[in-house]
């Protein structure tokens, strides 16, 4: 029987856009309603970047800066940048990782770091506890619950150090770097009775999910196809190594590919039959992981979807939501221009430059608020859902539906802020019993899709898929 619930959260965030441990912490949960949790200094999130095997991270914590360093994540005993920053992995102001939340409790903020002097910076700002390694973190019995968005080859040994110590677990995209690890991490789960959620992929957002919900109302007919283009500058982007490197789960496949194919199995009915894709890795030095993948999945009752995604900064697909930001005199424009070919070149120092976009993200926008479910996902790209009688895309404040009658659009004014869908997630499975939608199994059937895409690329045919799981009626 699983235990009550005392602390809300733990996050282990990293190399994508998170903290390496965070943990959220709250005592006396007795439901999952209540008042907003907010952002300060004695609230609860405890950062972790591992032991020996630590990784980096950025973005959301609860609260500012906390530190930046360097660690090792491989044999070879490379350098990583790490950090720890405010704001949520996407780089908005701090209190939008956890605001719009029904819990009802204090947090208490908390952090671990092989670096002692991000530790010290930590301890300043926040006046909360430390911890030196993944494992002490996950030995306070305080803690029920780790996200873990570590380097992508840490994801399995630290999601099975976190379960065998009774943490439950959300995990950041992509589950694990091979469906071997996957498997250990979902019997580790199972073994220690603990819940494991796949997170961090945009599935969760309000849009997908508006429109899983008007393609199970059956408004426009059966679904037919999806299209999702992808086209922004996550290869210029500062960067460790690994981020780069297909051997430890580095590229647009492994990183990126799970916001769209994630979204599409929601909507589309959770079982990809076969995948046929192509990837493309140009731009030395950051050739030795795609930046751009194309794929076509085949679902099991004949729709088909197609996703495409460009990640070398030249055309931006944000120009289609916002013509301002688009032609000769784009915002940003020139950074890209500088960003490749300080690469090209090898002239950037990419662990300055990272802490400088870091910091740059978590500085509040002046007057910044506003609805997160209805703005443009350049992660997810624009999506097209075609159904018999129509099309749905996003709009700048929500879906536009295009049907037999006209057009219309369905407004999203959800504030919830990034990741609290997994969050929600979590507290009705441990306080309610409720069965999990984003679990072990369904975050390995994505992850198989991202492998076929690379796998049917390198060996030229269409990959058969045998590990997918369906939606369940009740999602």
């Amino acid at each position: 029987m699983t235990r009550a619930l005392r602390t809300l959260l733990v996050v282990v965030l990293t190399a994508g856009g998170a903290l390496g441990s965070l943990g959220v912490a709250r005592a006396d949960v007795n439901n999952s309603t209540g008042t907003n949790v907010q952002s300060g200094n004695n609230r609860s999130t405890a950062a972790q970047r591992g032991s020996s095997s630590s990784g980096d991270a950025v973005g959301g914590q609860v609260a500012g800066v906390v530190s930046s360093g360097r660690t090792s994540v491989d044999a070879q005993n490379t350098s990583r940048d790490s950090d720890v920053t405010s704001g949520d992995v996407k780089g908005s102001n701090s209190a939008n990782t956890f605001t719009g939340l029904n819990f009802s409790a204090t947090l208490t903020v908390g952090a671990a770091d092989v670096n002692e002097r991000a530790l010290q910076a930590f301890r300043v700002k926040f006046e909360a506890k430390t911890y030196p390694s993944i494992e002490a973190l996950c030995d306070d019995p305080d803690i029920d619950t780790v996200w873990i968005a570590t380097p992508n080859v840490y994801h399995c040994p630290h999601t099975i150090i976190a379960a065998e110590r009774g943490k439950h677990v959300i995990i950041e995209k992509p589950m694990a770097i091979n469906l071997a690890e996957a498997e250990k991490m979902i019997e580790a789960a199972d073994k220690n009775g603990v819940q494991l959620i796949c997170g961090g992929s945009r599935s969760s957002s309000a849009v997908v999910r508006k429109m899983r919900e008007i393609v199970r109302s059956g408004e426009l007919g059966r679904l037919r196809a999806m299209t999702s283009w992808a086209a922004t500058d996550w290869m210029l982007r500062p960067s460790r190594p690994d981020e780069y490197d297909v051997r430890y789960g580095g590229g647009v496949a492994f990183r990126q590919a799970p916001h769209m194919v994630d979204s599409m199995r929601l909507i589309a009915g959770g079982i990809v039959r076969n995948v046929r894709g192509i990837t493309g890795a140009w731009m030395p030095p950051r050739n030795t992981a795609p930046g751009y993948f194309s794929a076509i999945l085949e679902f099991d009752d004949g729709v088909f979807a197609t996703g495409v995604y460009s990640a070398y900064g030249y055309f931006m697909a944000s120009d289609f939501f916002d013509p301002e930001t688009s032609g000769p005199a784009a915002p940003g424009l020139t950074g890209r221009l500088e960003s490749r070919r300080e690469i090209v070149a090898g002239s950037r120092d990419e662990i300055a430059a990272k802490e400088e976009r870091i910091v740059s993200s978590q500085r509040p926008a002046a007057g910044a608020s506003g609805t997160r479910g209805s703005s443009y996902l350049s992660d997810l790209g624009l999506l097209v859902v075609s159904c018999e009688h129509g099309d749905m895309r996003q709009s700048p404040n929500g879906i536009y539906v295009y049907g037999d009658d006209g057009t219309t659009e369905t407004p999203l004014t959800e504030t919830r802020g990034a990741f609290s869908p997994e969050i929600a997630e979590l507290a009705g499975a441990i306080q309610e019993n409720k069965p999990l939608l984003h679990g072990g199994r369904w975050g390995l059937a994505t992850l198989e899709v991202s492998l076929a895409i690379m796998q049917s690329s390198e060996e030229g045919r269409v990959i058969p898929l045998k590990r997918q799981v369906p939606v369940p009626d009740w999602a």
